[in-house]
């Protein structure tokens, strides 16, 4: 699920991305911030990241059984999002910059997400 909403970011912006239409039609609303738009190309760039290390994380975890490394690839797209929300472009006065935030927000359910789907993973492999 991660990884399509990084993809469909990617290819459509937030129009098809689940938690993109959650965090635009539902949370940023709710936290009162200033709107404050962002080019889409860094945006799509930071998307691709993502897309990127979600996809390979899933691929690592659910095709090769390798649930160390995809916790690896998670935990250095976690790291990346981090360093993007701190040392990015600095916030307005007026609010903050929710793209990093949402980015932020989207690795952490992709690692609960995936700490839910693990057992089930060990469970069925064979050996």
């Amino acid at each position: 699920m991660i990884a399509y909403g990084f993809w469909a970011r990617v290819l459509t912006g937030p129009t098809l991305s689940p938690l993109g239409q959650l965090v635009t039609r539902v949370i940023t609303p709710r936290l009162d911030l200033a709107s404050r738009p962002v080019p889409g190309p860094p945006k799509r760039f930071a998307q691709g990241i993502g897309a990127a290390f979600s996809t390979t994380a899933a691929v690592l975890a659910l095709g090769f059984g390798l649930i160390a490394g995809a916790y690896v690839v998670l935990g250095a797209l976690t790291v990346a999002a981090t360093l993007e929300s701190v040392l990015g472009r600095p916030a307005p006065r007026t609010g903050g910059d929710t793209s990093a935030r949402a980015t932020v927000a989207k690795c952490c359910h992709a690692a609960l997400l995936h700490s839910r789907v693990s057992p089930l993973a060990r469970s069925s492999s064979p050996g």
